[in-house]
């Protein structure tokens, strides 16, 4: 019989896959693994403070996910968000953003929770002055 069918895959190869697969990285910036090692892996909620360009965005994606849950990620960069949020809604991954002074703010978020609230979304940006009326 052979031991490598069927075999679940670890953490560490899931990364890999998201990282190969759905960015097309062909590897991992400093940082990274451990990063989502320690979210994912570990269940810590996890302060990340990389440098601009570093690759935040993709430890919050690859969170995202693998994590059956919402992942929140507060920035004070609403054009940056904007961006990040259209670029992950292309490669296929369900995400939002709450920012403040947004048009149609009240229909949008109540869409945007109802999609949380049944498990659609998974990647939640957020201002930090964005209070939730």
């Amino acid at each position: 019989m052979n031991d490598n069918i069927c075999q679940p895959m670890s953490l560490i190869q899931h990364i890999e896959f998201i990282e190969e697969k759905i960015f097309k990285y062909t590897n991992l910036r400093s940082g990274q693994l451990e990063v989502i090692k320690s979210y994912i892996g570990e269940r810590k909620d996890t302060l990340v403070v990389i440098k601009t360009g570093g690759g935040k965005s993709f430890c919050y994606a690859a969170s995202a996910i693998l994590f059956d849950g919402l992942t929140i990620v507060i920035s004070p960069l609403k054009s940056l968000i904007q961006n990040q949020v259209n670029h992950f809604i292309q490669l296929g991954i369900p995400c939002g953003s709450l920012l403040t002074l947004s048009k149609g703010t009240i229909e949008y978020e109540s869409k945007l929770f109802d999609e949380i609230a049944l498990g659609f979304t998974h990647l939640l940006y957020v201002t930090p002055e964005k209070t939730i009326a």
